[in-house]
């Protein structure tokens, strides 16, 4: 299967590896169908992309937590639970969006609103203002 995206052009995927997200995520309710997309010259690149499959201008930066120094120890809800599809031993990816600081136009990490994915239904969610451990190191 073919998808459009604005940065990358057509990008040719396997509908098996599409992830749900079966309430979008906040502000892109519209949006349900996601693929996570990496540089494929990297072997262990540091930022992934999750891209619309409807929408091509629909893009987030996703980044794996550890790479700022944050742990997450998260709490899910009884409708978390269900959006999920989570059963007791499905592996649960935590992720960390970026964006563009308002003020200087930085790339940061946006720690408050991590996007879970379930890798066994390939379910996903953004949870909404959570709480997570900040360590600061040199990087």
């Amino acid at each position: 299967m073919q998808i459009m995206t604005e940065w990358f052009g057509p990008v040719e995927i396997d509908p098996a590896t599409t992830l749900t997200f079966p309430v979008g995520l906040p502000g892109f309710e519209q949006c349900t169908k996601f693929k996570l997309l990496h540089d494929i010259e990297k072997s262990q690149p540091l930022v992934r992309w999750l891209q619309s499959v409807e929408q091509a201008e629909v893009l987030f930066s996703v980044v794996d937590p550890s790479i700022f120094g944050v742990r997450y120890e998260l709490t899910l809800n009884d409708e978390e639970v269900a959006t999920l599809s989570y059963e007791q031993g499905d592996q649960i990816v935590v992720l960390m969006l970026l964006g563009r600081s308002l003020e200087d136009g930085h790339v940061e990490p946006k720690a408050k609103f991590p996007i879970l994915i379930n890798l066994n239904k390939q379910t996903g969610l953004q949870k909404q203002a959570t709480s997570c451990e900040l360590v600061f190191r040199n990087i």
